[in-house]
């Protein structure tokens, strides 16, 4: 049967706005318990939601439900995405400068534990300082690598995975990207992470694009 395939767009979670109040300290009280609940709630469904797909207790809670986890995965496409393409060459990665570009990311589940919707995040890793000596053999030279550039249009730092990824499955994340005005090799620097929870799923990994025009 045919892999299911979901797609991601970003998602900027919004902070509460305050309204005005004769009791501040009533209406603060009030908030925290309903936050309070609704974390809660959040936590059991979690529970419930491995618990019915594999032999964890119920009595767990979600923390050690994913502690006990091996959360790994597996990134299908595009190939190579670490290596800056060659200026001498045509690749979807070459990017002529300032110009607005795409890049999907097919990402597939290889832990023992299924996604929960609305709980993993790629996120762009700052000041990550990773290696990429490896990737950067079409650079023209080191004054050209630029590093932990996050290429999203806007500085999208987080995708949220809002569909469910059952264990084998894979999810497409959809990047909009916008290339620099200079050209060079850019490395930026991404990780798969559960952030209510401070756990990750594998290690992080490199996106590298490169820009011809410009100065």
């Amino acid at each position: 049967l045919p892999t299911p395939t979901y797609t991601v767009t970003p998602t900027e979670t919004p902070s509460p706005t305050p309204t005005a109040t004769l009791d501040r300290t009533a209406t603060a009280a009030a908030r925290a318990s309903a936050t309070a609940q609704v974390a809660t709630s959040t936590a059991q469904a979690l529970v419930n939601f491995f618990a019915t797909r594999q032999a964890i207790t119920p009595t767990l809670d979600i923390q050690q439900v994913l502690e006990a986890c091996d959360r790994q995965y597996a990134l299908l496409e595009p190939e190579n995405v670490s290596v800056a393409p060659s200026v001498n060459q045509t690749h979807p990665r070459l990017i002529r400068n300032g110009q607005n570009w795409t890049l999907e990311l097919v990402i597939q589940n290889t832990g023992t534990c299924d996604w929960p919707a609305g709980v993993v995040f790629l996120s762009f890793v700052r000041d990550a300082n990773s290696d990429v000596s490896e990737f950067d053999d079409n650079c023209l030279s080191q004054d050209r690598i630029f590093l932990n550039e996050n290429f999203t249009r806007g500085g999208v730092a987080n995708y949220r995975i809002d569909e469910p990824v059952p264990i084998g499955e894979q999810v497409t994340i959809e990047m909009d990207g916008v290339a620099a005005q200079r050209f060079g090799c850019y490395f930026s620097t991404w990780e798969l992470r559960i952030p209510d929870y401070d756990l990750f799923i594998g290690d992080r990994f490199v996106i590298a694009h490169s820009v011809f025009g410009g100065r």
